[in-house]
């Protein structure tokens, strides 16, 4: 549709002109369509020419609503003006004007210039809302005041701002970006797609919005202040509202009042194109999305709703212990809503914009300052290739070995074991099959498998976590460099780099995991201290974060027993002070979680995820916290440590990673772009420094034994020796004794203030 500047597609009726960007909204569907269509209303000029809007200017934004909201869909206009050009009359409320630094809105008929910090409430076809900022899509709407503030600092931390930041400039431009806002002509196609169809699924992430967790209807805000109340009680007081309050069915519906009166009353003021208030568009009950599909269980499964995540899904149907964990977790409110303290939401949302090269990079920053505090960060919008079902046929061409052995977790089994308590041998929940077997067998409703960990060797890795990879990044930096003496047998020899290293240097970087609908991961941390990326390929899942009692402001000891009650009683899930978060994971999502984040997987629909594990520089105070955590002694128990009940991996090929972090710091430090922390520093030291502290029995167990003078051994005490000069070196230089010691003060999950170390390592640059 080419650009215009006048009228298109115009109707009058009772002298107003009604605008449509599609003459087939009116001639077919009549008057009665025109709230659920995009029309736009404009009383008469003086002269009988109507008002008129630049249409190339003008596009369309789904915001985020609270559940029982119905969709809405608002215009959005762009112009060069400081404010609006034209009066608000017959526009609706909420619909915004983008200048070159303000935001307006309309409000009851008029231009209101919003700040995004600043609470506005809007009625939005008989709905008062509260307009908020977002960090994907610009705005949303939240049900009370209460919200909006509780939504401020994680919008301000995802998008990295402070909090004496102005917000308008960022989130006009996230407004931008969701409405897809351009000067040039809008295809009519788009228009009607992103218009009439309110109800489809929006392409602009929408499951970002911040609500208090509930079962029932939301609370009006208690909280609100004096002036907002007084405001509030001031309007709905008033003849004007009275006369327009919302028939609820107890009294005689008003008949439809004339237009053409509506106008002459009003004199310029609001105007609505359905004459009367209509009633709510509030939902009676929450509309539940349906996982029920793509997996096979008994035909009497019950279902479980999880009303916070807006889900039902099937409840596991083998195992009691499971099915009273899944009915607890199912209540937990959305983790996005959680916070583990003050400036550390439990997860961050984030959006992926593909091709955007700045907003990769800040994408990428944001991710690592929430990851360094203790934060999940879940990424919208990117997926990995290829998409697949989960099939034989799909599957078989992306993972090509269909044939191989695998060892898989059944569900039935472990049900039994469990049942026996203390008694129960873990090693007999587990069973070999092939690939394709475990795959066809999803089908069958009395099987439940999870096949974990399944290496992949030619990992799809994200690209906003590969600057994160520092376990790769520091090897990549120093990849020429020999450690392994090139004297007596080697005398003459040419090699460079490593020569040697454990298979599970490679196994640790990427894996593929598989599970069948129904299987419940029990409550665990992942192992050895690692970050964790994840990226759904096909099914779903519901991913439940675990807090502690205590978690922020306490000291290790305390936070140790806190996890130690969690994990001794992770199968009953119980503990009724147990701070929870949940969020669904789907196609285009990937959860990027930091060391130590205790969790809780459901698998409710047959699935197909791909991820890894990396080490990160701002996070090694972290991985130095829960390895000295796993390493530890079970409460009670003579013998066991405790990462046999905090975890279900073990990593030997992690120590030689951290001397390679060592190794390449140096080169690293010299970038501009990269940030290093004291307490995070401090950590790397000590791993390195006192890595005989942090070995658990079962890296022993999985690493082969070696004699002093095997070619490994001797590259390995050559990497520590050079590691270990590095390590003088900083400790000199920041003025460290024992960075052990200097890690047991302040908050266990601060990174500390950054540390200057470029110039102290220049001298080890190769």
């Amino acid at each position: 549709m080419p650009a215009h500047t006048g009228i298109v597609d115009t109707f009058s009726h009772s002298g107003i002109h009604y605008i449509n960007t599609s003459s087939d909204v009116i001639t077919e569907t009549g008057q009665k369509q025109f709230n659920d269509r995009r029309i736009f209303i404009f009383i008469a000029n003086t002269n009988g020419t109507p008002a008129t809007f630049q249409m190339s200017k003008h596009h369309t934004i789904k915001p985020c609503v609270p559940k029982d909201v119905f969709p809405i869909v608002l215009a959005v206009y762009n112009g060069d003006s400081p404010s609006p050009d034209r009066p608000a009359v017959g526009l609706r409320s909420g619909e915004l004007y983008l200048g070159p630094s303000d935001i307006w809105i309309v409000q009851s008929g008029v231009w209101a210039n919003w700040k995004p910090s600043v609470s506005l409430m809007l009625d939005i076809d008989n709905d008062e809302l509260y307009i908020s900022p977002c960090a994907t899509g610009g705005i949303q709407f939240v049900v009370d005041q209460a919200t909006h503030e509780d939504n401020l600092p994680l919008t301000r931390l995802a998008l990295g701002l402070q909090d004496s930041d102005d917000m308008t400039a960022v989130i006009a431009e996230r407004i931008r970006a969701a409405s897809a806002i351009n000067t040039g002509s809008i295809p009519q196609d788009a228009a009607v797609t992103r218009t009439t169809h309110a109800n489809t699924k929006s392409d602009i992430v929408m499951d970002v919005r911040v609500r208090k967790a509930t079962l029932k209807g939301s609370k009006k805000d208690a909280n609100a202040t004096a002036a907002q109340r007084s405001r509030v009680n001031e309007a709905t007081t008033s003849k004007e509202y009275v006369s327009k309050r919302v028939d609820k069915g107890k009294r005689k519906q008003e008949p439809e009042r004339d237009l053409d009166a509506t106008a002459a009353n009003l004199q310029g003021d609001r105007l609505r194109a359905s004459g009367p208030r209509d009633a709510k568009r509030r939902r009676t009950t929450p509309i539940m999305e349906s996982l029920l599909t793509e997996i096979s269980c008994p035909p009497d499964t019950p279902v479980v709703e999880w009303p916070n995540l807006g889900v039902n899904t099937y409840a596991p149907w083998f195992c009691d212990l499971d099915l009273e964990a899944v009915k607890t977790i199912s209540l937990a409110p959305r983790a996005q809503d959680q916070t583990h303290g003050p400036g550390r939401p439990m997860v961050v949302e984030l959006l992926y914009e593909a091709g955007n090269t700045w907003a990769l990079v800040g994408l990428t920053s944001k991710i690592e300052e929430a990851l360094s505090k203790g934060c999940a960060v879940l990424v919208r919008g990117w997926e990995p290739n290829p998409p697949l079902d989960f099939s034989v046929e799909a599957i078989q061409m992306y993972r090509p070995t269909m044939s191989q052995t695998v060892m898989v977790q059944n569900a039935v089994k472990r049900g039994k074991e469990s049942s026996k308590g203390s008694k129960g041998n873990t090693a007999a929940i587990h069973e070999s099959l092939t690939l394709d077997n475990f795959i066809t067998l999803a089908a069958d409703p009395n099987k439940c498998m999870n096949l974990l960990d399944l290496p992949n060797i030619q990992p799809d890795i994200p690209i906003f976590v590969r600057p994160l990879s520092d376990n790769v990044n520091a090897r990549s930096a120093t990849m020429n460099v020999a450690h392994l003496s090139k004297t007596g047998i080697n005398s003459g020899k040419s090699y460079f780099g490593v020569q040697t290293m454990l298979g599970d240097a490679e196994r640790v970087r990427g894996w593929d995991l598989m599970t069948h609908g129904g299987f419940l991961t029990h409550a665990h941390h992942d192992a050895c201290g690692l970050c964790t990326f994840t990226s759904v390929r096909s099914g779903s899942k519901i991913w439940v974060y675990l807090g502690t009692p205590g978690d922020s402001g306490v000291g290790r000891e305390s936070l140790f027993k806190a996890w130690d009650a969690l994990f001794l009683d992770a199968l009953k899930m119980t503990l009724p002070d147990v701070p929870l978060g949940a969020l669904v994971l789907r196609k285009g999502d990937t959860l990027i979680q930091p060391p130590g984040a205790n969790h809780v997987v459901y698998t409710p629909q047959n699935g197909l995820t791909s991820g890894g594990h990396f080490l990160c520089y701002s996070t090694m105070h972290l991985t130095q916290l829960v390895q000295w955590y796993d390493c530890g002694k079970i409460p009670g128990q003579a013998e066991g440590q405790r990462d046999t009940i905090s975890t279900n991996a073990d990593h030997p090929s992690i120590k030689r990673y951290l001397t390679w972090m060592v190794l390449g710091l140096p080169v690293l430090a010299q970038q501009a772009t990269r940030t290093f922390y004291r307490r995070s520093t401090l950590a790397l030291i000590a791993l390195v420094e006192r890595e005989e502290h942090y070995i658990t029995i079962g890296t022993t167990e999985m690493t082969p034994a070696m004699h002093k003078n095997d070619t490994m051994n001797q590259e390995i005490a050559g990497e520590r020796k050079a590691a270990m000069r590095i390590v003088n070196k900083l400790k000199g230089g920041l003025k460290i004794t024992d960075a052990a010691m200097e890690l047991e003060k302040g908050d266990w999950w601060d990174p500390g203030p950054v540390c200057a170390i470029k110039g102290l390592l220049r001298e080890f640059v190769p």
